[in-house]
């Protein structure tokens, strides 16, 4: 498991989704997880809620 410091752009990403009443625990995971210029091929989230991330296009494997 990795602990992953949120940059200034992630940081208003995440706070945006918390506004819209996404948890901040899953707002965290969305942004690292998401396609992006550091992991151009997202990263696979492993959650026992995957519907969370569908909207988001995050890869899940349920747990």
């Amino acid at each position: 498991m990795d602990i992953v410091d949120l940059g200034l752009a992630a940081v208003g990403f995440t706070a945006r989704l918390i506004a819209d009443g996404v948890d901040w625990r899953f707002a965290h995971a969305i942004e690292v997880a998401r396609v992006g210029p550091l992991r151009p091929q997202g990263l696979l989230v492993m959650t026992s809620d995957p519907g969370v991330y569908g909207p988001f296009g995050i890869e899940t494997f349920t747990i």
